[in-house]
C-alpha cells in the first residue's frame, strides 16, 4: 500500500505520487431527485429549494398523531401519504418551511417543524 512499482520496476513511494484531482461535489439531489420526483408525479419540483449535500435521516416528532406528506411545499397541496410519530425519513431539500422527504419509496413534502 505504501509503495508502487516505478517505470523501471523499482519501488517508489506512494507519497511522492501526485494526488488525484477531486471535483467539488454538487448537491446530491440535483438530477437524481429531479428524475425520481418526475416519476412520482409530485405537483412541485422547486429549482430554488435549498438542497442538502447528502440526504439526511430525521425522525418525525408529533404529539402522537400522523404527519402529512404532501405533493408540494405548502399545506394546500394534496396528500401523498401520512406517517406515524417516530418514523424516520430521508430529507433532500427545504422550501418555505417544508422538507422534501422520501419514505418507503414515496416522495413528498412535510412541515419541517415536525422533524427532529
Amino acid at each position: 500500500a505504501g509503495t508502487a512499482a516505478g517505470t523501471d520496476g523499482a519501488a517508489t513511494s506512494a507519497a511522492s505520487q501526485e494526488p488525484a484531482a477531486t471535483a467539488t461535489p454538487a448537491p446530491y439531489p440535483a438530477e437524481t431527485v429531479r428524475t425520481e420526483i418526475a416519476a412520482a408525479n409530485l405537483e412541485v419540483f422547486p429549482d430554488d429549494a435549498d438542497y442538502v449535500t447528502e440526504p439526511t435521516t430525521t425522525t418525525v416528532s408529533t404529539s402522537g398523531g400522523e404527519l402529512n406528506i404532501r405533493r408540494g411545499p405548502a399545506s394546500s397541496f394534496g396528500l401523498v401519504t401520512t406517517v406515524e410519530n417516530g418514523t424516520t425519513l430521508d430529507v433532500y431539500a427545504y422550501k418555505n418551511g417544508f422538507a422534501l422527504v422520501k419514505y418507503s419509496g414515496n416522495w413528498g413534502w412535510c412541515s419541517k417543524d415536525y422533524l427532529k
